[in-house]
């Protein structure tokens, strides 16, 4: 439901940001529900954005033969 609610239109987003902060002087939510109103908040202001996939390049040294045994056929590794 939140999803459709975070529109990309900056007048959708005011508008939401002020009514959770009108909800929230208010005085009707619990903690709990002003944490969840505040966290969406934050969500619509600074949305998280994903960490970026590299691509890894491993190349083991002889002596690191103990420690990454067998074939390191699986080239080039994803960061994540």
């Amino acid at each position: 439901m939140f999803k459709e609610l975070h529109s990309q239109r900056e007048d959708d987003k005011a508008e939401f940001l002020f009514e959770c902060v009108k909800l929230i002087e208010s005085g009707e939510c619990d903690n709990q529900e002003m944490r969840f109103l505040l966290e969406e908040m934050c969500k619509v202001i600074e949305p998280v954005k994903p960490d970026p996939e590299y691509q890894l390049q491993l190349v083991r040294a002889q002596t690191q033969e103990l420690y990454f045994r067998g074939r390191m056929q699986k080239q080039p590794y994803l960061s994540t």
